[in-house]
């Protein structure tokens, strides 16, 4: 049988939430880790832009937008229910996340690649990446996740920003006043879905065996 094929970096946030999002609802898929530097003529024949995630479908159809992918998945098999909450509540997930993707995706990338030849100085790009995480500390500060006592989409989807930005600055995130989401960050990458998504794998080599996820679901290997 013909699997979805997912294109992915290993520390793209976004490809990260498709990955993640492909594990939880159980998708069997080969995976092709790639550097996005040095993107194979593979993916840069499917889309127009130059970029990763890009899940290839069993059909040949194209999903190259990691929202997207996340919702295909969760709409095969949403086992906790991600998605299952009212529509007030989805549409306010979404607006957290239209915040995430927009302007605090873009203050996580200026901080983590910050150079001396950056415009502003790291902590400028830190202060601004605050502003977002003061309104993640007022939602966790009465719950366990960002909507509730259960994981919902936004929970997984704004993750591996925070993840990066506590990356860079590790022992500054970890004295800083936001304890709330330290635990919350803390407990997701404990997680065994989130170990199992952030294995690193080498990257992909057109006549190598294919990868495939989750690692279970591959046949043995001989003898």
């Amino acid at each position: 049988m013909k699997l979805p094929i997912l294109y992915s970096e290993h520390e793209c946030p976004y490809s990260m939430r498709a990955r993640i999002a492909l594990v939880y609802a159980g998708v069997k898929f080969e995976l092709r880790s790639v550097d996005s530097d040095h993107l194979p003529r593979q993916v840069l024949d499917l889309v127009a832009e130059a970029r990763v995630p890009v899940l290839v479908l069993a059909d040949g159809h194209i999903v190259d937008d990691s929202l997207k992918i996340m919702h295909w998945a969760l709409l095969k098999n949403d086992p906790e229910g991600w998605i299952d909450f009212e529509v007030d509540g989805l549409e306010e997930m979404q607006g957290l996340i239209r915040i995430n993707d927009s302007s605090f995706s873009n203050d996580v990338m200026h901080y983590i690649h910050w150079s001396e030849n950056s415009e502003h100085s790291r902590d400028v790009y830190r202060k601004d990446c605050e502003l977002f995480l003061a309104g993640l500390e007022e939602h966790l500060a009465d719950s366990r996740f960002l909507f509730g006592d259960r994981v919902s989409l936004a929970d997984y989807a704004v993750l591996p920003f925070v993840y990066l930005f506590a990356k860079t600055g590790m022992e500054w995130f970890r004295e800083a006043l936001y304890p709330h989401v330290w635990s919350w960050l803390d407990y997701h990458k404990q997680s065994k879905l989130f170990r199992l998504a952030m294995e690193q794998k080498p990257l992909w080599i057109a006549d190598r065996e294919p990868l495939i996820y989750p690692p279970q679901a591959a046949s043995p290997p001989p003898g």
